[in-house]
């Protein structure tokens, strides 16, 4: 049963509770739940729409007058004029494996990438990123802050030395482009007069 309600649009009673009103694109997730929940209560599922269920009195009677039974006898019958079409054959199936069914259809699997995996810990070392002693004792402690200072120290050390170089690098790249030598021109003669 469709009812409009303003601000909201068309709502669809439940059949299996009749205070709940539901949108139509939500109905058949929302009869998953309903049915769960209702468990006592039997309905028929239509053929044509799995969305319309029904009580089973009304069921042979629904089948003859469902509205979305035209969708699947337009696909078995044909008008005149028209060819008949055979049904679709579906291709056989394939054999496959565990990664390509958990990648599903069209999607990239990253577990496929040969890349070596991200390792946080491995990043923290190589940059300078503090970190905090946790659980540990006093002693071991102060022996990770000294390490600490160690890693930051030769890290800036480092960052200077490649800084450095770069600074050297363009500095003889300005060099070498001072030292080329200019385009000698050729002083053009007059031309003689014959």
């Amino acid at each position: 049963m469709s009812i409009f309600v303003p601000l909201y649009g068309e709502l669809l009673q439940c059949p299996y509770e009749r205070s709940h009103l539901i949108r139509p694109e939500r109905m058949q997730v929302h009869l998953i739940k309903c049915e769960r929940q209702h468990p006592h209560i039997k309905l028929e599922k239509c053929l044509f729409n799995y969305s319309h269920h029904i009580k089973p009195e009304e069921y042979q009677e629904h089948l003859r007058t469902c509205n979305d039974r035209i969708l699947v006898e337009s696909c078995l019958y044909t008008t005149e004029g028209e060819a008949a079409k055979p049904p679709p054959v579906q291709p056989p199936v394939e054999e496959y494996t565990p990664e390509q069914l958990a990648a599903g259809w069209g999607e990239e699997n990253w577990d496929d990438m040969n890349e070596k995996p991200y390792d946080p810990a491995k990043y923290c070392r190589e940059n300078k990123i503090i970190q905090k002693a946790r659980l540990m004792t006093k002693s071991e402690r102060r022996e990770f802050y000294r390490q600490e200072t160690i890693r930051h120290d030769m890290l800036a050390k480092k960052e200077m030395a490649e800084k450095e170089a770069l600074e050297m690098a363009e500095k003889q790249a300005k060099e070498e482009a001072m030292a080329l030598p200019k385009k000698q021109t050729k002083k053009r003669s007059p031309k003689k007069k014959n």
